[in-house]
């Protein structure tokens, strides 16, 4: 077991199982030495995103620690990379994610998660995946056996993601990075998945669930090799403030805020350059962050009309650190890094046909545009 952080206690806290699957040893030869013969070996292939996307994961919840709003218990962790042999990740010990380990992992992790109604349980999955009518995610040993190809290695999410509203735990996230093609290999093939936890159907739905897939139905996810997927990186960096907004005194981060904003956020890590949906399923919100701080943000100033902008020196202070910003004179709309909050933007002319009054924005994260009326 691949227990990387344990602070368990029955108090409540926040209890993760991370698993990432980029190492596939059978894709060519079965662990027999027996070639592969089922046509979707000739789509597969090792991921390197997969180990980078699971250890910025754990990384950055280590790093969270603090601004939870229930504090860390435990981090299990089961990555693969073949990079590595195909067993551990750099700097971070791991099992390979087979199957069975993956099974005794969940079941540990369950357990911990199933000690407070007031835990935070979180799941997260980078690899390899497919659908037809379940989510199939594919574990290590897929292959293993090349005469049973498509009832080992594979684990049902959909069955085993409605078995675990039966666990106590009332605030539940998981968080699923693969592909949910339509392979035509399994439209020929009858497929036995794992079902590694069984649903008591009688039982409803936890009261704060969200459940973020990367991809729609038959639809693909992406990312570069050697780094962290499109996704990891943009629910990664909602959670970090992307997706905060001000209310109690503090920048919160909630399941609604991060249902609602990662298809945009994985827009901008694709650069607009590749077609990916997610897919959410949420219940009621909860905090899932409380920060002390202000997140950052990019803020864009222009001017109607926008021929003022050329003729416009402008500042922008933040209202409660007094901070200023100022821009001289020149052709293009203005953009300043800064952080979330309440500002007043204000702007001076060196032509005489344009004047305005300063005015106040609220700017939030990830980031906000201002247009200064010119009279």
């Amino acid at each position: 077991m691949a227990l990387i952080f344990n602070k368990a206690d029955e108090s409540p806290q926040t209890h993760l199982l991370i698993i990432g699957v980029g190492a596939y040893p059978y894709l060519h030869t079965d662990a027999a030495g027996n070639p592969q013969t089922d046509n979707v070996f000739g789509h597969l292939r090792d991921l390197t995103s997969p180990a980078e996307s699971a250890a910025m994961f754990y990384r950055e919840f280590i790093g969270f620690k603090k601004s939870l709003a229930r504090p860390l218990g435990s981090i299990e962790v089961l990555i693969s990379d073949p990079r590595t042999d195909g067993l551990v990740y750099p700097g971070l010990e791991s099992e390979l994610p087979t199957v069975e380990n993956i099974e005794t992992a969940y079941y540990a992790w369950k357990a911990r998660c199933d000690t407070n109604e007031d835990n935070v349980a979180i799941f997260f999955f980078s690899g390899h995946g497919f659908e037809l009518t379940e989510h199939l995610l594919v574990a290590a040993d897929f292959g293993r056996h090349h005469d049973r190809t498509w009832i080992s290695g594979l684990i049902d999410f959909d069955s085993t993601r409605m078995a675990f509203h039966g666990c106590l735990a009332q605030t539940q996230l998981f968080f699923v990075d693969t592909c949910r093609t339509v392979d035509t290999a399994m439209l020929l093939r009858r497929i036995n998945a794992r079902i590694i936890d069984g649903a008591n159907h009688l039982i409803p739905e936890c009261k704060f669930n969200l459940t973020v897939k990367a991809a729609a139905h038959n639809e693909q996810a992406f990312g570069f090799p050697d780094r962290a997927s499109f996704f990891t990186k943009a629910l990664l960096n909602g959670l970090r403030g992307n997706g905060a907004e001000f209310t109690g005194g503090q920048w919160v981060v909630s399941i609604h805020n991060l249902s609602g904003g990662i298809n945009s956020w994985v827009a901008i890590e694709g650069g607009g350059r590749f077609d990916q949906r997610c897919s959410c399923s949420t219940t009621d919100t909860t905090a899932i962050i409380k920060r002390n701080t202000p997140p950052s943000a990019v803020l864009l100033v222009d001017c109607n009309p926008r021929e003022a902008t050329g003729e416009a020196e402008m500042s922008c202070v933040n209202v409660n650190t007094k901070r200023v910003y100022t821009q001289i004179r020149q052709p293009n709309p203005w953009i300043i890094d800064l952080t979330a909050g309440i500002y007043q933007i204000d702007a001076t002319f060196h032509n005489p046909l344009f004047k305005s009054s300063p005015e106040f924005k609220v700017v939030n994260p990830p980031g906000d545009k201002h247009i200064i009326t010119c009279a």
